[in-house]
């Protein structure tokens, strides 16, 4: 993944780089554009290569947000989407700048399969974290 590689990918094999290289896409966002929208198709894992990205849960028909959290970089969003959450389950929006690599959710589950170690880094990490807050 380059220079924006975040350290826990150091762990990957050169297969295991490519296979994730060959199956994302690098998005800049502006300050206050959504990078994720509620209820979406749940398609792709998103790590913060650089940013500040805010999290959170809008009541249908409402204007009223209830804030999770604050993502920033080097962290992984929208991960329940590898085990198998077929929408995305909160929203998310740029407080600044911010460039994701949005990460296809199966190429990243085959490498989180076949590399135990990789697995276990950031699934209890990122899994435990987004379910945390879904939980409010």
């Amino acid at each position: 993944m380059n220079t924006d590689s975040p350290t826990c990918f150091n762990i990957l094999s050169t297969d295991e780089l490519h296979l994730i290289q060959k199956q994302k896409a690098r998005v800049t966002y502006l300050k206050g554009e959504n990078i994720i929208k509620h209820g979406a198709p749940a398609t792709h894992v998103l790590y913060v290569v650089i940013g500040l990205v805010r999290v959170y849960l809008q009541a249908e028909g409402s204007t009223k947000q209830a804030n999770l959290r604050l993502v920033k970089s080097g962290d992984f969003m929208a991960f329940s989407s590898v085990f198998g959450e077929p929408i995305y389950s909160y929203s998310a929006i740029a407080m600044k700048e911010s460039v994701i690599c949005m990460i296809d959710k199966n190429a990243l589950k085959d490498v989180l399969v076949n590399n135990p170690d990789f697995g276990m880094l950031i699934t209890s990490r990122n899994y435990q974290l987004e379910q945390r807050y879904l939980s409010i």
